[in-house]
């Protein structure tokens, strides 16, 4: 957590612990906007009714001076709009490549394009690393191009380098060139420092590229990125707090004690956080939140279908097809009695987690509502 904080704070970024945000002028984004289905597998509807309360009293209380009235609000619904160097929907481009992406293997690959594509499949966290690092960059970029009278930023950071400027005035190609900068240090960061494995050579990441690079373009794009990040490529990831929210929360093992129950919780956890990326202001949760509130989502996705398979195993006619059809109301309304079931089934792990991180329950209420607003 501690690492966490220096890091969001040589970012501009608000931590929970440290960062005092004035009230003034500020409101909830209209882009964490409620986006509720009315499928049989939606959220339970008294807790998006308290998210929604939530929001309108950060609304209701966002240009007050009161600290008795602030402390009901989460300070990341009060958090500054991320402003990024680049075009919104490039961003999103080069974020669903770098979750995607796959060497070609399908014509006599070579061993070390096997590993790499090994790797990619069986490795989100390098992917959430290299999304992290992507948009940390042009976070950075977008604070400096803002600063009208200097290309130093108000908290005082370093001015950028040239092929930084450019990232931001020019080129849809620099970018891209920074896209897949990100993902080598990060297969880098995560697998070329272990043994017994050999550094992916410059030529597989320039047949993995989207376009023609040079390798003198990957090092410029490399060097630019752990220049502008004063070499803080390290950043905390979610795998680290995940194994450490299994070993500290007996409660959490209490609840997925059944065959393969944590997996399922940490695949679905990983499918949470890596679609988070494609929201516009993921930056505005510190990772350990975001972790915590997605495994929370994920637990309850995970025992609504354990619950599903014991209510069918119990049957003694096995599987059936409901008189009213698959998406009939008898169908629906038992979906939905899972989902408070499992919602209600997850709440001490949810306390337990949030005890043990520091964050109050509107900071989980709104990063949980946020994540699930997701388009």
């Amino acid at each position: 957590m501690e690492r966490e904080a220096l890091e969001r704070r040589a970012d501009g970024l608000a931590m929970h612990d440290g960062l005092k945000l004035e009230n003034d002028d500020k409101v909830v984004p209209d882009s964490v906007a409620y986006t509720g289905t009315n499928d049989g597998e939606s959220s339970d509807s008294g807790e998006d009714e308290e998210c929604r309360m939530i929001l309108q009293s950060d609304r209701a209380t966002s240009n007050t001076d009161s600290e008795e009235e602030s402390a009901s609000q989460s300070i990341f619904a009060l958090a500054d709009e991320t402003c990024f160097g680049i075009d919104e929907h490039v961003r999103m481009t080069c974020v669903d490549w770098i979750l995607e992406v796959l060497p070609d293997t399908s014509d006599q690959p070579t061993h070390l394009r096997k590993d790499l594509s090994e790797h990619l499949r069986n490795s989100p966290e390098t992917r959430w690393h290299a999304a992290q690092l992507f948009i940390r960059y042009f976070h950075h970029l977008g604070a400096v191009c803002s600063c009208t009278a200097s290309p130093v930023s108000a908290s005082g950071r370093q001015t950028l380098t040239e092929e930084a400027l450019l990232a931001h005035d020019g080129s849809e190609a620099i970018v891209w060139d920074c896209a897949i900068a990100c993902v080598a240090l990060s297969v880098k960061f995560h697998r070329d420092v272990f043994p017994p494995f050999y550094m992916i050579p410059a030529r597989e990441w320039g047949a993995l590229a989207p376009h023609t690079i040079s390798y003198d373009d990957l090092e410029i794009a490399q060097r630019d990125i752990l220049d502008t990040l004063s070499h803080s490529i390290g950043c905390v990831t979610p795998g680290q707090y995940l194994h450490d929210f299994w070993l500290a929360l007996p409660s959490l093992r209490a609840l997925l004690a059944f065959d393969k129950g944590w997996e399922a919780a940490q695949e679905e956890a990983w499918a949470i956080l890596l679609e988070a990326f494609m929201q516009p202001d993921v930056l505005r949760f510190p990772t350990s939140l975001l972790t915590a509130c997605a495994l929370i989502d994920g637990c309850v996705d995970v025992l609504i279908g354990h619950y599903k398979t014991k209510l069918h195993a119990s049957s003694s006619f096995g599987r059936r097809r409901p008189s009213s059809g698959a998406d009939g109301p008898i169908r629906k309304d038992r979906n939905v009695d899972l989902r408070k079931r499992a919602t209600r089934a997850v709440q001490n792990v949810k306390m337990d987690a949030q005890e043990l991180l520091g964050y109050t329950e509107v900071d989980f209420r709104y990063c949980r509502f946020w994540l699930r607003s997701a388009p």
